[in-house]
């Protein structure tokens, strides 16, 4: 196997073969894939391992294009990878040390047990963009609300609040305009239609939360519902060390508001449902918190989605006992 570290920027993709010392630049664009690859097919022997981290979105076209012409691409977790230069004790930056780190930290996994990059369908990276633009509308609107609660507070403010009156009215039309776009691209595939009524028939999953679950489920990266539950950071950690001992930890390094999206559904759960109940007091009086118990349901819930979208069932009561 021979790995390839790539470091991405806006304009360029710094590339380093570390076991023939060889490296080179190419610009981040289809022109430039092409070279790589080419490149790749001239100084490689056997497959190929492009190693790169996830950079914002820069590197989404090099990764689809590679994967797309039979190069097999891992995209690192940044500090991951980042940790791992430090353990190597390597002190300085720059585009072509960091191509070289990202080679060595390729060839210090093992592939068996690490995802590589899959492209997703096209109505999965269309919904997926829909859902990301709706939480940068709902973000905005946010701040709008905030802004107009402190006019109140201001003297001679009414053409001001005015303003953010308009700018609040639009976003909530854009926003409801958005819900309506991704409920007709759900609607437009036969497989999401089918698999948004099977998430739908979970106690607490409705049509706010159920297209989230849709992207989750339909990515190409998670072969587990432990996989999903872990990468939306529900599954607690345990440290000890010594007489120290720390239990049920949340972890924090996920994408946080992702994970806040399952908190009003596992509370309608864990209400409604009497598998759900059940799990949340039996936690309860286990002494755990009020919040690690909320957390082992939201985890629970996630495990559930996943079955009914692997099994194409419809929610049985009993897969949450």
């Amino acid at each position: 196997m021979l790995f390839i570290g790539c470091d991405v920027s806006k304009r360029t993709l710094d590339v380093s073969f570390q076991q023939n010392a060889r490296s080179r630049r190419f610009s981040n664009t289809r022109g430039g894939f092409a070279d790589l690859v080419r490149w790749i097919e001239k100084h490689g022997d056997g497959t190929a391992c492009v190693i790169l981290e996830a950079t914002c979105v820069y590197h989404l076209p090099v990764s689809e294009y590679l994967a797309e012409h039979g190069v097999q691409v891992l995209v690192a977790n940044p500090a991951r990878a980042h940790s791992f230069a430090s353990a190597q004790g390597l002190r300085n930056k720059n585009d072509k040390l960091d191509a070289d780190t990202l080679g060595r930290f390729g060839r210090s996994l093992d592939l068996a047990r690490v995802h590589l990059y899959q492209p997703n369908k096209k109505i999965i990276n269309q919904l997926k963009a829909l859902l990301k633009r709706y939480t940068q509308v709902e973000k905005d609107l946010q701040r709008e609300r905030n802004r107009l609660e402190k006019c109140t507070f201001i003297p001679d403010s009414d053409l001001s609040a005015r303003s953010i009156e308009r700018q609040v009215a639009h976003l909530e039309a854009e926003r409801d305009l958005l819900q309506v776009e991704i409920r007709k691209l759900i609607h437009s595939d036969e497989r999401l239609k089918h698999d948004d009524q099977l998430l739908r028939s979970i106690t607490g999953i409705g049509p706010t939360t159920a297209p989230w679950l849709l992207m989750l489920l339909h990515e190409n990266r998670f072969s587990s519902a432990r996989q999903l539950a872990a990468f939306l950071g529900l599954t607690p950690r345990h440290r000890s060390s010594g007489t120290k001992v720390q239990r049920g930890q949340i972890p924090n390094d996920c994408d946080r508001r992702l994970r806040a999206r399952f908190y009003y559904p596992a509370v309608t759960a864990q209400t409604h449902d009497p598998n759900f109940r059940a799990l949340h007091q039996r936690l309860i009086s286990n002494g755990r918190t009020q919040k690690q118990a909320l957390t082992a349901v939201m985890r629970k819930l996630v495990h559930v989605a996943f079955g009914v979208i692997k099994h194409q069932t419809e929610y049985n009561p009993e897969m949450a006992s």
